[in-house]
């Protein structure tokens, strides 16, 4: 039924934990795709013991590609309909994949399937859970929450669905995994498992697909990038979600917000310059001139503000999809057990 796609890449303090969770889980109908991107300490070493286990797979990419490329090779492999994603340095409980079936179950026709968890620093543990859907499994509006509804160690996808999309987009360095869940959401019916059954470890060594460890100019041109990706399947896809547009202007202003109040106006500057014209023309010529000029920046922080408290109420009014396809019991239904 999954598919479990690992990309590894010099995660020899990790891996086993990871992989050991996966061996442990309460439904067993799964392979595993560990897929090798070059790894130069003893990663691959480790990985090979557990080939022992006949549903496990090794593959090795001749050079290093990134976790995206790692991700779509292993996808490329997979001989199940789901594919369910988990980084070489995160693991789940043991009823991660038996609550995932059951939400594909009850939603057969989601093109996604997104769970709760957990995030472990060094100074402990906090959960990462929409409150509302706590305990429950349902369809969502992906744009409600994004942020919080996504970790790549806790999405599943449908495999027909990953590849109508292309995949984690080969063209973005870094934030391909929300550029393809964020163009899932618009798109596709999304299923949110209200449980926290993964665990992502923030902090371990070795642990370098990190934005923080990115110079700040060179990590907003990624997020730009990933911002302008994701628009144009909008445009694309022309798939009305008025939840979208308040969250991608919600972001921006995050973005906008964060660079005033460094008084940063080098990446005020590369946001009004990089970004797709089409997004900025959603901003009224008054809020980019407060962006624009160094004496409104008190200005600025204080209008994006109110921007966020308006942000915060349409979350409370707009509490389900927007739109939520009807349900029909087909051949797809019966890929859950037969696939």
């Amino acid at each position: 039924m999954f598919s479990i796609v690992i990309p590894l890449y010099n995660k020899a303090q990790t891996i086993a934990r990871t992989i050991d969770s996966v061996i442990k889980q309460s439904f067993t109908v799964f392979e595993v795709l560990i897929v090798n991107d070059a790894s130069t300490d003893n990663s691959l070493e480790i990985v090979e013991q557990y080939k022992i286990d006949e549903r496990i797979r090794v593959y090795s990419l001749e050079s290093n590609s990134g976790a995206g490329a790692a991700r779509n090779y292993g996808v490329r492999k997979a001989k199940y309909s789901y594919i369910a994603f988990l980084d070489g340095d995160d693991t789940w409980k043991e009823g991660y994949l038996e609550k995932m079936k059951e939400a594909i179950e009850k939603y057969p026709m989601s093109g996604m399937y997104c769970c709760a968890g957990l995030h472990e620093t060094k100074t402990g543990l906090t959960y990462r859970i929409a409150k509302k859907y706590m305990s429950k499994i349902t369809p969502v509006n992906y744009f409600e929450d994004p942020l919080v509804f996504t970790q790549t160690s806790a999405i599943v996808v449908y495999k027909e669905v990953f590849d109508r999309y292309g995949g984690f987009p080969s063209e973005l360095r870094i934030n391909q995994d929300y550029a393809l869940f964020f163009t899932i959401g618009l798109t596709e019916t999304v299923v949110y498992c209200g449980f926290p059954l993964s665990t992502y470890y923030i902090g371990v060594a070795g642990q370098n697909t990190s934005l923080f460890s990115i110079k700040r100019i060179e990590c907003t041109q990624f997020v730009i990038d990933r911002i302008n990706f994701v628009y144009k399947n909008w445009i694309k896809y022309k798939k009305e979600n008025r939840l979208f547009t308040i969250f991608n202007k919600y972001e921006i202003r995050h973005n906008f917000y964060a660079a005033l109040k460094k008084n940063d106006h080098n990446l005020v500057n590369l946001f009004l310059t990089q970004l797709d014209c089409r997004i900025l023309n959603n901003f009224s010529a008054f809020e980019i001139f407060l962006y624009k000029k160094k004496y409104l920046n008190k200005m600025g922080i204080a209008y994006i503000m109110l921007t966020k408290i308006i942000w915060k109420w349409s979350k409370l009014v707009n509490r389900g999809p927007s739109k939520i396809d009807k349900l029909k019991v087909n051949s797809r239904k019966a890929l859950v057990w037969h696939n």
